[in-house]
């Protein structure tokens, strides 16, 4: 997470780029992570790497490098692998934690 703490302190004081960084990880985030679970849950594999390239190109354009690896590792993995999956919506689910938190420390 410390790329996603760099990109805070060299962007973060942009007014209009804070609203955007506040209502990605408040809101479009969650809603990804709450769609991975379902797919997961379902065994929907498909719709499960589809929105991790969705969030994986959200990641990488706020600096959140990590959430971006492990939505690459999601969307690429060759075989379905429920265990695979599961570590990294779980790594997914603590780096946007780590990121929320990151904010509140910041005061945005």
């Amino acid at each position: 997470m410390d790329s996603f703490q760099s990109f805070i302190k060299e962007y973060g004081g942009d007014p209009d780029f804070k609203a955007l960084i506040l209502d990605t990880i408040s809101q479009y985030f969650p809603e990804h992570l709450s769609k991975l679970k379902k797919f997961f849950s379902e065994g929907d594999y498909i719709s499960l790497r589809k929105q991790a390239h969705a969030m994986k190109g959200s990641a990488a354009s706020l600096g959140m490098k990590e959430i971006a690896e492990y939505a690459l590792i999601i969307q690429t993995l060759e075989v379905d692998d429920a265990v695979v999956y599961e570590q990294q919506i779980s790594k997914i689910e603590q780096e946007l934690s780590n990121a929320e938190k990151i904010l509140a420390d910041s005061g945005l």
